[in-house]
């Protein structure tokens, strides 16, 4: 009976002091490696009694006192883990893994618990940011990186959330440090957003230098055209090109990227005031202008640069080819037509600008130089009646208008020498009384005009139409009032027609005409 109660008491005492555990010695606060051993037994019983706070602090005794002790880095890694002390819980494992009499499942199952602590806090951090909140994500993401500063993912993660709060120096440093620490995490949207995030910063060289990267990664149309608008942004024309016919020879049908590029270049042509140098921007343009084309892509804008291309370079006969091809891809105008038509002129193919500018007032019937252009091809072709209808057109159309007035004045004069010549003294009369209707007081036609009706005069009176010969000569008087061979021939023709009195007046005017040396 009393041997029982002894054996009681000593297992009673023994559990009371493996729960007590260590406390400290008197006037030493550094435990040893009994202590530590005390400390750990008692640490073993709080856990299993989930008393976790007792637990926490024996185990802190226990690496305390002794150091290589690996169960307690152990456990106590594994605690200040489930508490979310992660920097210590790291500390702790860390140590274990330097000991050098380490169990393998220990560290297997510290590997795992690192990994499903780094996965926790990496997710944490990705669905914090998701939810607009981007302070808790980084706090996260910093624990991530504490866990495993390996894992690049993480270190990606955080330049995202860096620039996207506007902290782009930070995001900047970030990046740049995940790139050297992982090169496989460049992409063309990690360079893109570095590239941007250095332009913020104003760090042109560096943004140059990325895009430059960007360059030789990108394969996609998208990313291509997004490279050029970023040389764009950053005012490097030249560059903008080279993405820009990457792009195109990516995806040479896209009418999109190729009308990008040939306006660029045809723009940089342009404004070069240099004419050397702005014959390589016209070439490009063109280039990829006609390679487009020639796949069919049908943007009328390409057909229009290269046709003002060659015209600027007196390629006439390709221009017209060109500008014919945009009247193809847009029907309704009517200003390609006259553009081939002009061309045509320049090389002197009436035939080939006769029908373009037929057809181009076809289509719009009331553009004034489209008529204009016509009467010239048409005079020139010897259909002067065809021409004064197209310079009469201009006219409805303009008034006033000069060179369709010079036009017909030009026909009217013509029409009236050749008719004189002729000896078709009506139509003479009719084309130079035309002419003065538009210009009245020149002297030269005024002169053919009253010649003609003299000849008229003279014509009928030979014929014994004295009636016609009688209107002729009138108006000739009406002219020269004092001329001596009209005013004789009127005299006659009054006498012929019996018109006594009329014709001694007329008599009369001309001995007076004839007097004077006139």
């Amino acid at each position: 009976m009393n041997r029982s109660f002894r054996t009681i008491g000593m297992v009673t005492g023994l559990l009371a002091g493996a729960l007590l555990g260590w406390t400290g010695a008197q006037g030493d606060d550094k435990p040893s490696k009994g202590d530590a051993s005390t400390a750990l037994r008692s640490a073993r019983v709080y856990i299993q009694q989930q008393v976790w706070d007792k637990a926490m602090e024996q185990l802190e005794i226990a690496v305390a006192g002794d150091p290589e002790n690996a169960e307690a880095h152990y456990l106590l890694g594994k605690i200040y883990g489930d508490r979310d002390m992660t920097e210590k819980m790291v500390r702790e494992f860390d140590a274990l893994k330097a000991l050098k009499e380490v169990k393998p499942e220990h560290l297997e199952e510290v590997k795992g618990y690192l990994s499903r602590h780094w996965s926790s806090r990496f997710n944490g951090g990705l669905a914090a940011f998701k939810a607009g909140k981007p302070e808790k994500a980084v706090e996260e993401l910093k624990m991530a990186l504490v866990l495993d500063g390996t894992k690049t993912e993480a270190l990606k993660l955080l330049s995202d959330i860096y620039l996207a709060t506007k902290q782009t120096a930070l995001g900047v440093e970030t990046l740049e440090k995940a790139l050297a620490m992982n090169p496989g995490l460049a992409d063309v949207g990690v360079y893109m957003n570095l590239s941007k995030a250095y332009q913020e910063v104003g760090n042109k060289p560096k943004q140059l230098e990325t895009l430059q990267k960007v360059l030789g990664l990108a394969k996609d149309v998208g990313d291509l055209t997004a490279l050029a608008r970023a040389y764009e942004s950053v005012g490097e024309p030249n560059r903008q090109i080279e993405a820009l016919e990457k792009a195109v020879a990516v995806a040479p049908t896209n009418g999109g990227v190729v009308l990008d590029l040939a306006v660029l270049c045809f723009t940089l042509a342009e404004t070069e005031q240099d004419s050397l140098r702005a014959a390589p921007y016209y070439d490009r343009a063109l280039k990829a202008s006609s390679q487009a084309l020639a796949a069919d892509v049908k943007v009328p804008k390409l057909a229009e640069f290269a046709a003002q291309v060659h015209f600027r370079r007196g390629q006439y006969r390709e221009a017209a080819g060109y500008f014919t091809r945009l009247w193809e891809l847009n029907p309704s105008t009517a200003a390609p037509l006259l553009n081939a038509g002009l061309c045509y002129q320049r090389l002197k193919d009436d035939a080939q600008a006769k029908a373009a500018f037929q057809k181009a007032t076809q289509i719009d019937s009331t553009n004034a130089e489209v008529w204009r252009r016509l009467g010239e091809v048409l005079l020139k072709g010897g259909d002067s009646d065809g021409a004064l209808a197209a310079y009469e057109r201009v006219i409805q159309l303009k008034p006033g208008d000069s060179a369709a007035l010079m036009g017909q004045l030009s026909i009217y004069a013509q029409k009236g020498q050749e008719s004189f010549k002729r000896k078709d003294y009506d139509r003479a009369v009719s084309a130079f009384q035309a002419f003065l209707k538009v210009q009245p007081n020149n002297a030269g036609v005024q002169d053919w005009l009253s010649r003609s009706y003299f000849n008229k005069g003279m014509d009928r009176f030979n014929k014994g139409d004295y009636d016609g010969a009688l209107e002729a000569f009138r108006r000739f008087v009406e002219m020269k009032p004092n001329d001596y061979d009209g005013l004789v021939q009127l005299s006659k023709t009054y006498g012929l027609k019996g018109m006594m009195k009329e014709a001694q007046e007329v008599s009369r005017r001309a001995q007076a005409a004839q007097s004077q040396g006139k």
